[in-house]
């Protein structure tokens, strides 16, 4: 029996029942004597059998596989007596050690801390086996009780809490709950005895808001239960002082352990508003998600329903004390383990969703957008109101610059600011400035660009610069001609490239005619060899040893302006026109999706592969509606509802459906059967041609075994019906027929001709005896 084989299958495939029936059945029929060197196999694979059955969900589902998993595990039970390997053997001893002494738990069952703590996280997943009952209603794994009997142990919670703790009490409650049953009497007066309120939001029906390992309780000593029946929060730490200072109604109460001393403090708070996940808060409204982390302070909000959106439509963290964390952790979407970060490294947590691309006031072009990363990156590095942030917007100009401007005249230093802002601006742009090809570079995921190519408005910038209006920035070589005199030397190459003037071309100067500017000595700044930036403003020269890197930078800007899009093309990229390009783009929406879509909209994935798109084909106002006309001019199918079409719902013996193409090279076929065939068939079974089921006998020619009675020939789109015609005609051996209509038709020569049908006949999919003409 290949176990290693059924394991792959069932973890690839968690929601085919019908496999995990078949597994069971083949794990209680598996002979232990014969292949004892399979057992941890097998327990690998009754364990993942186990989680795919639980995934299900539906109870009335799972109840049907209760006596098949008793089956299993009867025949199983013993395998871990020889050694317990793996965590999969641990369980079916525990399993049995439980299943031996079903009549009474009270004698103890020994269990070490590794093995209770990895008991603790694979139980969980199966708990469906602990209902599964014997004729009389008795459980056959009467876990509650044994959990009962550690929790109510005197030295269980000895000194202080720890997440075995919380996990096994959990577990325990929720045990009990399932059996249909209440916690003892003793259970009951421990919760009361320490004051663990906490518990009684571990039913079930709450919410322990942390990832699946406890990250942010280890990590931040801190735990969050949500009730969302009765709009209730508890938090809770084990330092009184982390609830201190805060404005937020609520008692601190302190719990207690068997010998009455302190172990923890919490607060129960009302909650007004609705949890939801920061990938959600990010799309409905970036604005207050900066608001909540910038000026609320509150950055501890990356695990699931940690922000409430209150009636008002603002964002509040569940955790009002979060500001305290030490630790920013983020929750991984199907993962056990969550991921910690300090809160200065925090835009690495949120990843895509800084792609998040928005707008503010009436601006009415779809494209003229900021993306949450760069609001971001500009907050980390100074923090301004957010109402400052998206102040008096430019309507003539693009959002990005107009953000960019509030912020840094909002700074300490401007022209720090500013220097900040343009580096940050060409590093994420470098692409568009690159002497290469643009159309041969590779976009890096892994390289998260949160400025959009678009041109940037320097007119403040040389306004807060005391810079001319037009750009009169100049490279120049130093050349030392005697101890108080050099030459600035302007290199036409370098200055074509890096500025413009209106002036004459200026080929060199002399030091004397430069005012250097304060803070700047004449011996360190000029130095033999040194390539070095001047200003040209008013016929008079200037330069700074300070503002070098901040002049090149100017310089950098100016020149790639030139490929970036231009304000003018967005006032023609409207709603309408986005829809129509839209609803092209959607056709592949699964290609397009090469990162996650669920911490970011999809209208911000078009947006930003559009406007790269605009910028990589070099379009501008002039040429928008020829772009344009691609899109609006094209058919646009979708084959929706294709799969209740009789040819494709209706299986017929004897047909040979013939695609125009082999469904690996064609890209319409295979999404049609992807999209719409494979995820409303019972079985995979496929429907186009296949040489491997075309079989000859007796002169008659069969597919699958059936007797071919009728050929189908499937098309995507016949169009003017040129290439279907072709095509049908190379696949029935009609050359000579379609060739005559074609001389006929287009007049021309045979030989091209000929050319074309032998190009169509190399692709064919089937050839039999040369020609289908008998068929």
């Amino acid at each position: 029996m290949d176990f290693k084989s059924d394991l792959l299958d069932v973890q690839a495939n968690t929601g085919d029942l019908e496999l995990c029936a078949e597994l069971l059945k083949k794990i209680a029929n598996w002979s232990v004597s014969e292949s004892s060197d399979d057992r941890e196999t097998v327990a690998d694979l009754f364990y993942a059998t186990l989680r795919a059955i639980q995934w299900a969900e539906n109870e009335c589902i799972i109840e049907r596989f209760y006596k098949d998993t008793f089956a299993a595990f009867d025949n199983i039970n013993l395998i871990a007596k020889y050694g317990k390997d793996s965590s999969s053997l641990v369980l079916i001893d525990f399993l049995n050690e439980l299943y031996q002494r079903r009549d009474s738990l009270k004698s103890k069952i020994e269990l070490q801390n590794d093995e209770l703590l990895v008991l603790l996280s694979d139980l969980e997943p199966i708990k469906y086996i602990f209902k599964i009952c014997d004729d009389d209603g008795n459980r056959y794994f009467p876990v509650n009780k044994l959990l009962g009997n550690i929790i109510l142990d005197p030295s269980f919670i000895n000194t202080k809490i720890e997440p075995y703790h919380i996990n096994l009490i959990q577990l325990a409650v929720e045990m009990y709950r399932a059996t249909c049953e209440e916690p003892t009497e003793q259970f009951e007066e421990l919760i009361n005895t320490c004051n663990l309120k906490f518990i009684k939001y571990l039913d079930g029906t709450c919410i322990r808001v942390d990832t699946t390992d406890m990250c942010n309780f280890r990590n931040n000593q801190v735990m969050v239960f949500y009730n969302v029946k009765s709009k209730k929060v508890l938090i809770r730490h084990e330092d009184e002082a982390y609830f201190l200072g805060a404005t937020v109604e609520g008692k601190v109460e302190a719990e207690y352990n068997v010998h009455h001393m302190p172990i923890g403090h919490f607060v129960e708070l009302n909650v007004e508003g609705t949890a939801i996940d920061y990938s959600d808060a990010i799309k409905e409204s970036p604005k207050e998600f900066l608001r909540l982390l910038y000026e609320k302070n509150c950055k501890n909000v990356l695990i699931e329903k940690m922000i409430i959106r209150t009636p008002e439509g603002s964002f509040e963290p569940l955790n009002p004390f979060c500001s305290k964390d030490k630790w920013v952790v983020k929750g991984q979407i199907n993962g056990r383990d969550g991921k910690v970060c300090l809160p200065s490294r925090f835009m690495d947590c949120i990843e895509e969703g800084r792609l998040q691309l928005f707008s503010e006031g009436n601006n009415r072009s779809v494209i003229n957008r900021i993306s949450l990363g760069l609001c971001m990156i500009l907050l980390e590095k100074k923090r301004i109101s957010i109402d400052y942030l998206f102040d008096d917007l430019n309507d003539n100009d693009w959002i990005q610059n107009s953000i960019i401007k509030n912020w840094a005249s909002k700074s300490d230093s401007v022209s720090d600011a500013i220097e900040f802002v343009l580096a940050k601006y060409i590093s994420d742009l470098d692409y568009c400035t690159k002497n290469e090809n643009i159309m041969t570079i590779e976009f890096d995921k892994g390289r998260i660009r949160d400025s959009l190519p678009f041109s940037f408005d320097l007119k403040w910038v040389y306004d807060a610069l005391d810079l001319p209006a037009e750009p009169s920035i100049f490279l120049g070589t130093i050349t030392e001609e005697d101890e108080d005199l050099f030459y600035i030397d302007f290199s036409p190459i370098a200055n074509k490239s890096l500025a413009k003037t209106n002036s004459k071309d200026i080929t060199y100067i002399s030091s004397t005619d430069v005012v250097l500017l304060e803070g700047t000595k004449f011996e360190d700044f000029y130095v033999d060899g040194e390539s070095l930036y001047f200003v040209h403003k008013d016929e008079k020269w200037y330069s700074s040893s300070d503002l070098q890197n901040l002049y090149k930078l100017i310089s950098l800007i100016e020149f790639s302006n030139s490929r970036m899009l231009n304000y003018e093309l967005s006032t023609l990229v409207h709603e309408n026109a986005f829809e129509t390009i839209k609803s092209a783009m959607m056709l592949h929406q699964k290609e397009l999706a090469d990162i996650s879509i669920k911490k970011l909209d999809v209208k911000s994935l078009i947006i930003i592969r559009l406007v790269n798109n605009l910028l990589l084909n070099g379009i501008d106002s002039s040429k928008w509606e020829y772009y344009y006309n691609l899109f609006a001019k094209q058919q646009i199918l979708s084959f929706e509802g294709i799969e209740h079409d009789k040819y494709f719902s209706t299986h017929e013996k004897g047909v040979l459906v013939v695609p125009k193409d082999r469904v690996q090279e064609d890209a319409v076929l295979r999404k049609v059967y992807e999209n719409y065939i494979r995820v409303n068939a019972e079985r995979d079974v496929d429907w186009w041609f296949s040489g491997d089921e075309l079989s000859e006998n007796n002169d008659e020619f069969y597919i699958n075994g059936s007797r071919i009675e009728k050929i189908r020939f499937l098309f995507d789109n016949t169009e003017h019906g040129t290439a279907t015609i072709r095509a049908i005609a190379t696949k029935l051996g009609k050359v000579d027929e379609w060739i005559r209509f074609e001389q006929k038709r287009k007049g021309q020569s045979e030989e091209r001709l000929r050319q074309i049908i032998e190009k169509q006949s190399a692709n064919q999919q089937f050839k039999c005896n040369g020609t289908l003409d008998n068929m």
